[in-house]
């Protein structure tokens, strides 16, 4: 069970790192929903990191 969440959260950083690489090439309205699916993609790619090392 450990190993999914830290197999999970790495999946999910580098999600958010390519998520928020990629939203910078939309439309301006549509950035700040591009941002925060980033930013939330990589909390919770942290926290399951911290829930599978720990």
């Amino acid at each position: 069970m450990d190993m999914f969440f830290a197999v999970g959260g790495a999946a999910l950083i580098i999600l958010s790192a390519l998520l928020l690489y990629t939203t910078r090439k939309i439309p301006e309205n549509r950035r700040n929903t591009g941002y925060l699916a980033g930013l939330f993609c990589l909390i919770i790619g942290f926290i399951a990191l911290f829930i599978g090392f720990r």
